[in-house]
């Protein structure tokens, strides 16, 4: 363990401003990136296109895996309405029961 010892409160005041100061100037320049430089742009609409993209997944199985518990549709109509592959619908439901 580092100790540092201070003679003044002030300079304690003055160590821990300094440091949030280099901290803050660190997410500053990190946000500029992401919104002002041509590549960060790039970067942050892949993201979000990657987490738009992961919802609807994610969605799309909730909703092929309450179809699939209606006990009414093939698998073959479930991955149509759904928008999931047929191998998906397997996967997703493999280990739910019908309710008939």
């Amino acid at each position: 363990m580092i100790e540092v010892r201070f003679k003044k409160k002030s300079t304690i005041i003055e160590f821990v401003v300094s440091a949030l100061a280099v901290i803050f100037e660190e997410l500053a320049d990190r946000v500029r990136y992401f919104k002002e430089d041509e590549r960060g742009i790039s970067e942050m609409c892949k993201v979000m296109e990657d987490m738009r993209n992961e919802t609807i997944e994610r969605r799309n199985i909730e909703v092929a895996k309450s179809l699939y518990m209606l006990g009414k549709l093939t698998i073959e109509e479930i991955a149509s309405t759904a928008g999931l592959t047929i191998d998906k619908v397997k996967e997703v439901t493999s280990t739910l029961a019908v309710q008939q």
